[in-house]
């Protein structure tokens, strides 16, 4: 039984309990889809969102009952539209949520696409849901990111110069003519023979460019071929190309990359786990230690993390309305910069991010490999000195100021007697360690030996469940939509599904 006026704004942990455990509903299953409609219906009457139709025609789609459906597709791992529709066809629960209507794939694909904000608003509340039923700790946060390879093929890329040939080939008169006669041509055999008539004559102006520049001897890609033959099968077609070679030349420009792809425009190239390259988004989370709940979730097109670390705090602050001082912040050397601490130490926020060398001793293999690296001479605050692998003490020798940053070097003459020299400082004297030496920065090193702070750094491991449960269990591999906001879009209903899962785990548990 699936009821519209249950939305009461104070109801208590209690009362929600008993709802959940209503006599009708009887499998965890069907409490959850009950408890998805009620935190939909809770939602849109908190915004006070009417349900729009349009009065002439076929009515539109409640997207209160849209909304019901693409949370309980994403608790599932199902992000295609068709195989939503596909749903709605066969399974109960999905009917029941959408009042047993079914909206066609092309609807749902065209409702994620132009409800990006209500989904975002959906996140947000979901977590403040979490928030006013006590579910968050934020004793601890941790913050990490993972790339998500795009919807993009490798096969339909091209590069700067392939944009500019294109851009000079959609000039001329007759690609404008092929364009024309194929849009105009009634019979396949005909559109096929001016397709081929078209290519011969775009390989022929490649050649002749070649001629006349002697830097340029590359035959046409098949990526240009494939992008010029789909734009000269209508003017349409035609009209859009060109729009869109334009807007890839800026893309291309402002991100200084080798190639794009035409199927995801905003994809970029990012290095994988496995050492390869792949056309990726990069995910930036924060999520509660204690609860395992997710507080804030981004999608960058950044191959790195080093600039998202205050962006995600501030999002945090905004969307609880709250302040972090009494938090402890916890994130890797991805997002170690002076200028993050500086902001910490600033705003009062507390923060445990190890530098490099601090981040390799966690990892036992850099210790093995590099016997006489910097991750294995150990660091002694009070003295302000190194201690080497042997034991001998290496100094505060002196300090200067390099490319804008402060250096400090260590180092002692005693090297010249150790029979590891060699092994050590190569064909240097003496082996040297360089510090940076700055005031933020030595306050963080010496936070992270502290024992009780490197235990408390162990949390930060929680949040590697977010990305191993969006992998492993709802199989989210690769993006389905195209486009950066799409695709986060898309990223946010997963989310939300996988914290009303926690929420509603906390509710019914004993």
């Amino acid at each position: 039984m699936y009821l519209n006026n249950i939305i009461n704004n104070s109801m208590d942990l209690n009362e929600l309990k008993k709802l959940l455990d209503f006599e009708d509903i009887k499998t965890k299953h069907e409490k959850f889809v009950f408890f998805i409609d009620y935190f939909v219906n809770w939602f849109f009457n908190n915004h006070d969102i009417e349900k729009r139709t349009n009065k002439i025609g076929r009515p539109r789609y409640s997207e209160i009952s849209l909304c019901k459906v693409l949370i309980l597709a994403s608790s599932e791992g199902i992000t295609s539209g068709r195989k939503i529709n596909t749903k709605l066809l066969f399974d109960t629960r999905y009917q029941k949520l959408m009042n047993y209507e079914t909206p066609s794939y092309h609807l749902i694909n065209d409702f994620k696409r132009k409800s990006h904000q209500i989904i975002s608003d959906l996140f947000v509340d979901c977590v403040k849901f979490a928030q006013y039923y006590q579910f968050l700790d934020l004793s601890t946060i941790a913050i990490d990111g993972s790339k998500i390879r795009a919807n993009a093929s490798k096969s339909k890329i091209l590069k700067m110069e392939d944009i500019y040939f294109l851009q000079y080939i959609f000039k001329q008169e007759k690609t404008q003519q092929f364009t024309n006669q194929i849009e105009k041509s009634h019979t396949i055999s005909r559109k096929d023979k001016l397709i081929k008539e078209a290519q011969k004559y775009l390989i022929e102006t490649k050649k002749e460019i070649n001629k006349n520049n002697s830097k340029q001897k590359k035959k046409v890609r098949k990526g240009c071929i494939n992008y010029f033959t789909k734009a000269i099968k209508s003017i349409n077609h035609y009209t859009h190309a060109i729009i869109e070679l334009d807007e890839m030349e800026q893309i291309l420009t402002k991100s200084k990359q080798r190639s794009i792809s035409t199927t995801d425009k905003e994809a970029l190239w990012m290095l994988n786990k496995k050492g390869g390259t792949d056309f990726n988004y990069n995910i930036q989370s924060v999520n509660d230690t204690k609860t395992g709940i997710i507080i804030d979730i981004n999608l960058i097109r950044d191959p790195i993390d080093l600039n998202s670390l205050i962006p995600e705090i501030n999002n945090v602050q905004k969307n609880l309305n709250i302040t972090l001082k009494n938090t402890v912040i916890l994130a890797d050397n991805g997002y170690y910069s002076e200028y993050a601490l500086d902001y910490m130490e600033n705003h009062n926020l507390t923060a445990i991010i190890p530098n490099r060398t601090q981040s390799m001793k966690v990892k036992s293999k850099n210790k093995e490999n590099k016997p006489f690296g910097k991750v294995n001479f150990t660091y002694k605050a009070e003295e302000d000195t190194y201690i080497c692998p042997n034991n001998k003490i290496l100094p505060f020798q002196k300090e200067y100021f390099s490319n804008g940053t402060t250096k400090k070097l260590y180092y002692t003459t005693e090297c010249k007697y150790c029979h590891n020299q060699t092994k050590c400082a190569g064909y240097n004297q003496y082996k040297t360690i360089t510090e940076y030496g700055t005031e933020s920065r030595k306050n963080m090193a010496i936070k992270f030996e502290d024992p009780k702070e490197k235990e408390t750094y162990k949390k930060r491991s929680t949040i590697e469940i977010v990305f191993g449960n969006l992998i492993k269990n709802l199989e989210y591999r690769q993006t389905n939509s195209y486009g950066l906001q799409n695709v986060k879009t898309e990223l946010t209903l997963l989310i939300i599904a996988i914290n009303l899962k926690k929420i509603f785990n906390k509710i019914t548990e004993n």
